[in-house]
Order: C-alpha cells, then structure tokens, then sequence
C-alpha cells in the first residue's frame, strides 16, 4: 500500500486531515508495465457506490483501449462507497485510489489529475451513463491535431433521443446560456463528464470544487483561457433504475455559484 499525505482539510478543521484519516492512495496495478514509460492515455473513473456497473465498465474500457494503444492507465478513485464497489475495483487490473470518506465528484477528479501521467487525459463517470465504445471518437480530433479539449455532448441528436429528464435537460440549457453569456464561447452540454484533454491544458487551470460542479469550473476556466476545443456527439440513454447520486437543489445552486465565481476570478497565470 502505498500512503500519501492529502491536502483535503475538514470542514470542522482548522487543519489538513491526514491520509491515514482520509485517503489512502493503493497502487493495486499499473496496466502500463513499462513502469519507466510514459502512458499514452490516462482514463480517469470516480466511482460512488457502483457496484451494479463499474466492473463492466471497466472491462468495456480496457477492451477498447487495447485497440486503440497498449500503453494507457486507468486509475478509479472510489469516493468512499458503501457497497461492493471498492472490491470489484481490486479484481480489475486498473490503478485505484479510495477515499475513506465521501469528499466529492470534484475532489475525485482533481486526485486522479494528481496522479494521471498520460499525455491525453480522459474523464468517464462510472455509472454506465457513457459509452466507452465511443472513447475513440472523442479521442480522434485530439489525436489528428484538430482540438485540443473535446467535450462530450449529449444534444447533438435533435432531441429525438432521450438523453436525461426534463427538469435536468432545463437545468442543463439555463447553465449553457449562462456560461455563454459571461464567456461568449458557446457549449451544448456543459455538464457532460465525458470529456479528453490534451495534458497541458490542464496546467493553466486552478481547480478547486468538490462536488459535481467540477465540470462547470473546468469549462469556464477552458473558455476564459481560450483553449482550443470541440463537442462530439455521445450517447447517453436515461437509466430510471439507477437512483442519482445528484441533489437537484443543492448541485444546482453549487454549479450557478461556481459559473459567477469562476467568471470573477482573475485567471491562472501558470
């Protein structure tokens, strides 16, 4: 087991909480075994309690990397699930963090940054609402040159496909015209988690939310720094079995706050 320090604080602490209280970072796998090489991919998996389709997923995953290249890594941060998912991430070959507590989609993603050595970058959530099949199409303006950001959307099927409810639909549009007013860059679906990043457009960006409002704070960032990017159309069928780990009210208002915090704040000069 590998043991790292985390700089993750406690909301009633004054002080950083230590990886022995909070995350432990267990390297169980390195696909890559090369360990000297450096990976051509970095899959990024945050998983909560997804035990029903996080081993299929990343068995789907691997079956499409292997032809696409040999040397990627996939790493799961598992955010303090209750259920099986933490075991079922210890069977697959993949890197896998956890998180002794539940600290949130974002804090999720920006260890997994932490810790990804590939040169492209990919996020996945791990609920089996993405299709890994289509990671080559989301990878192809990134590897001929054509983007250096390629966002994942889900709207790009004239809504003849049902892509989510109503309400997070409506959600979704108010967040796109918001963003696209203080920004003047335009996005379908800014809050698809879907999405592959060439390494260094990662560097300039001062992320810093914990909670689904990651992809919002990445996004306005992206723009504000004028990256290169483009939207690929994926799939993305409602699943009403799945109970959503989302809190309409509380992530709605967590994401408003974090488009007009993200717009004031004076850009990363990294």
């Amino acid at each position: 087991m590998v043991v790292e320090e985390s700089t993750y604080k406690d909301k009633n602490s004054a002080f950083p909480v230590t990886s022995e209280r909070l995350l432990s970072a267990v390297c169980l796998y390195n696909h890559n075994l090369n360990g000297s090489q450096t990976p051509e991919i970095s899959v990024i998996m945050p998983a909560l309690n997804e035990e029903r389709a996080v081993g299929n997923l990343i068995d789907r995953t691997q079956a499409i990397l292997n032809k696409i290249t040999p040397n990627y890594e996939i790493i799961v941060i598992d955010d303090g699930s209750k259920d099986r998912t933490l075991d079922i991430c210890r069977t697959k070959h993949v890197t896998v963090i956890h998180n002794r507590f539940n600290c949130g989609k974002g804090y999720a993603l920006r260890e997994g940054f932490k810790r990804a050595r590939g040169n492209i970058i990919l996020t996945i959530d791990s609920d089996g609402d993405h299709h890994p099949e289509e990671i080559p199409s989301l990878l192809h303006p990134l590897l001929y040159g054509q983007a250096e950001i390629a966002l994942g959307t889900r709207f790009a099927h004239n809504g003849k496909v049902p892509v989510t409810t109503a309400i997070n639909t409506f959600g979704n549009r108010l967040f796109n015209f918001l963003i696209h007013r203080l920004t003047r860059h335009k996005f379908t679906d800014t809050q698809c988690g879907f999405r592959a990043f060439k390494r260094d457009c990662l560097s300039p960006l001062n992320l810093e939310s914990f909670g689904y409002n990651i992809e919002t704070e990445m996004i306005v960032q992206l723009a504000r720094h004028h990256l290169p990017y483009c939207e690929v159309p994926v799939s993305s069928p409602i699943t009403f079995f799945r109970k959503s780990n989302i809190n309409r009210l509380k992530d709605g208002l967590s994401i408003l706050f974090t488009i007009l915090k993200t717009r004031l704040k004076k850009p990363s000069q990294k």
